[in-house]
């Protein structure tokens, strides 16, 4: 073999570099911590070997460590055609980039220019780039004065940890992106264009448009490419996806919902979304024949509720509301019943519903309002659109189902009353895909692959698929309040009884942010803060390791995931985790008077960023001194105030994940001094409440910027 390395490497060390000597990838999913090659690792090392070999092959070791051959042909190199092919498509993007007119943030972009204006034969194009990078969502910023210093800066922004992973010496001493750093641009820059037109600039067409909201959407969209990208959450090799296919009528969905065996609302599903005119669409489909699309089930290990809805909710709830069979609003008929027995309210609901109405308003002496018949899943009526109801379909409109239920429709060329559609055997059907036997990352993978079409779930809604699993995940949703269909979220989490009456509150504080309840906004931050908290992100060997805030989430719910042994795996850490969080957003809105209009929450954008840094902050300084954070907070916050208006602590204005990392270790470690302690007792106190501590990170971030910037120590 050819094959000579230093004799000092770890087995990590030594593991990737022949990995990357064969130009093959290797991620986190390769290693795990204590310098150890993971299966995927070894899998990659074995690749290696065999291309140097000269026997090229794809070999996969399963989960007993037998390893099995695919002989494949190894990858051809990069001809200088293909490589003004990319070139060219990299020219386009940046020029349409150059084009739009402003920067995300809203202030004016950069002159435009065009395709031909994008030289790679120098260094020129390079500048250009600096010119959108904006639009780009680098991990970290170009900067530099040579150009091999703009172009190892370019590398490390698009995520390579050495520049030479990406960079290549060409014959005249000059050096050039590589194949792989040059498609890694090309990417890069594809999805800007791709974003910007589908996300930011549709959000700019709307009647109203908003550009804080525009803004949003953008950093949003970017972050879920960055979840499909975590190949450790993807699907998993040698593992096919069990699934069968069939069809059910809606009789058998409805009467599943009725015993309880059909989770509508498992605690990775967004809320009950669709307003009463999707609703009503959806219903006026189903009356014309309109086949819908598939639901998808997986085959829960509860016997009590055996399906759990994966997609399909919305239609589903639809159905079931409009033909008053949704669980949540049997239960609360149920409770009526119980209350005015003598108004016959049960039958009412399932015979007449304006009926049932008038008999509640004159039971409780209030009518019920449209919010509260969204809220119990009451039934609503058919719209009044003669398109979404031609011909004889319009004698429906604006009447509910009990209304109507006798009517007859065309169904698969019979006529069907609305009764045998809804309440019996029927010709039209639903097609059904059941996964059985599905892990987190096979429901990531589904997801991912139904996320393309239709409304897109965000980061927080595919991470709740994953980590669904995970009791400290459930904790969060339910401090977070982000829980659907519940009254009580301790029934989602019991592992926050004993501590509930000091967690209850954290929803409503968190609201009193701005911060609602949609797509789970409001666990994201609970997640993020926790993960800043506890979760350390550099190497073993003391380097840092920065990814963005929903992969640091990510990496840090699948340590607690996959090791039986991590802290956050008991439960008197997870309950200590959930009051520290509580305790502390309620000591930050306390103290209103020590920060600056930003770190309060609000509206604007990057509120989160500021809110989150602060927080970390407080928390930091509740976990080393609990009896006195409320003391030092009233004594400092005049400086604290100064400090949150001051130009240091002033949020970037650029997007890379570098910048919001030092903007947060520069905040969170500025509020813990300023109140009298030092990271270092922050970080030992964190440690003995949580297990883990993140701290050390934010120290060597802020000693990093301020060498950078020639700041001596504070």
């Amino acid at each position: 073999m050819s094959l000579s390395f230093p004799n000092d490497l770890g087995k990590v060390e030594l593991a990737e570099t022949m990995v990357r000597h064969a130009r093959l990838a290797w991620d986190e999913s390769c290693w795990s911590a204590g310098d150890t090659v993971t299966l995927t690792g070894l899998n990659r090392v074995l690749q290696a070997l065999e291309q140097e070999m000269g026997r090229p092959s794809d070999p996969h070791l399963d989960e007993k460590g037998t390893a099995t051959m695919t002989t494949v042909a190894p990858a051809a190199p990069q001809t200088e055609d293909e490589r003004q092919a990319v070139e060219q498509e990299i020219r386009d993007n940046l020029a349409h980039l150059s084009g739009v007119g402003r920067f995300p943030s809203g202030r004016g972009g950069p002159l435009p220019f065009g395709p031909e204006d994008v030289d790679f034969t120098g260094s020129a194009w390079l500048h250009q780039v600096m010119e959108v990078e904006p639009w780009l969502y680098l991990v970290s910023s170009i900067s530099g004065h040579t150009p091999d210093e703009l172009l190892s800066s370019l590398v490390l922004g698009l995520g390579f940890t050495r520049p030479e992973e990406a960079v290549e010496l060409q014959p005249d001493g000059t050096r050039r992106l590589n194949a792989d750093g040059l498609d890694s641009l090309r990417r890069q820059t594809d999805r800007a264009v791709k974003i910007y037109s589908d996300v930011f600039e549709a959000e700019l067409d709307k009647d109203a448009p908003d550009l804080g909201r525009a803004f949003r959407a953008w950093e949003e969209a970017w972050t879920a490419e960055e979840e499909a990208d975590e190949e450790e959450l993807g699907a998993e090799p040698g593992k096919a996806v069990q699934a069968k296919t069939g069809s059910w009528s809606i009789t058998d969905f409805a009467a599943r919902a009725r015993k309880h065996q059909l989770n509508l609302s498992p605690t990775y599903q967004r809320g009950n979304v669709w307003p009463n005119t999707d609703a009503q669409l959806l219903i006026a489909s189903i009356l014309r024949g309109i086949p819908l699309p598939s639901v998808i089930l997986l085959k829960s290990t509860d016997a009590q509720q055996p399906f759990e809805v994966v997609d399909g909710k919305q239609r589903l709830t639809s159905i079931l509301r409009f033909m008053g069979a949704h669980p949540v609003a049997l239960r609360r008929v149920a409770q009526y019943a119980q209350q005015f027995p003598e108004a016959d309210l049960e039958n009412l609901f399932r015979t007449d519903y304006p009926a049932f109405r008038r008999a509640v308003a004159k039971a409780t002496g209030k009518a019920l309002t449209s919010a509260e018949e969204r809220e119990y899943y009451f039934p609503f009526p058919l719209g009044r659109n003669e398109k979404d109801l031609p011909g004889v379909l319009q004698q429906m409109a604006g009447r509910y189902y009990t209304e109507i239920e006798q009517e007859r429709i065309a169904i698969a060329g019979t006529m069907e009353t609305l009764e045998e559609v809804f309440q019996q055997t029927s010709e039209y059907r639903i097609p059904v895909i059941i996964f059985e036997e599905a892990t987190p990352r096979q429901i990531h993978e589904v997801f991912n692959l139904y996320n393309k079409q239709g409304k897109h779930l965000n980061a927080e809604e595919i991470r709740n698929a994953v980590f669904h699993d995970v009791p400290l995940t459930l904790a969060l949703l339910a401090a977070a309040g982000d829980v659907d269909d519940i009254h009580d979220p301790r029934t989602v989490a019991k592992v926050l009884t004993r501590v509930w009456p000091q967690v209850e509150s954290l929803s409503d504080h968190l609201g009193q942010y701005g911060m609602g309840k949609a797509r789970y906004r409001r666990t994201k931050i609970l997640s993020w803060l926790l993960s800043l908290l506890v979760f350390d992100g550099l190497t073993d060997d003391g380097k840092l390791r920065l990814r963005s805030t929903s992969q640091h989430i990510n990496a840090f719910l699948h340590r607690v995931q996959e090791n039986r042994a991590d802290p956050m795996r008991q439960e008197a850490v997870v309950q200590r985790a959930a009051v520290t969080l509580a305790s502390a957003v309620e000591a930050h809105l306390a103290a209103d008077d020590a920060w600056a209009p930003n770190f309060r929450g609000g509206k604007a954008a990057w509120e989160e960023l500021t809110l989150v840094a602060s927080l970390l902050g407080v928390a930091l300084a509740l976990v080393a001194d609990p009896d006195g954070i409320d003391s030092r907070l009233e004594d400092a916050a005049d400086e604290l105030a100064r400090s949150t208006a001051s130009k240091e602590w002033r949020r970037p204005t650029k997007t890379q994940t570098k910048e919001q990392w030092r903007f947060i270790a520069t905040v969170a470690l500025g509020i813990v001094e300023t109140l009298g302690l030092t990271p270092s007792q922050a970080d030992e106190a964190v440690r003995q409440a949580l297990g883990t501590s993140g701290v050390r990170t934010l120290v060597a971030l802020r000693a990093e910027h301020q060498e950078a910037s020639g700041q001596g120590r504070p």
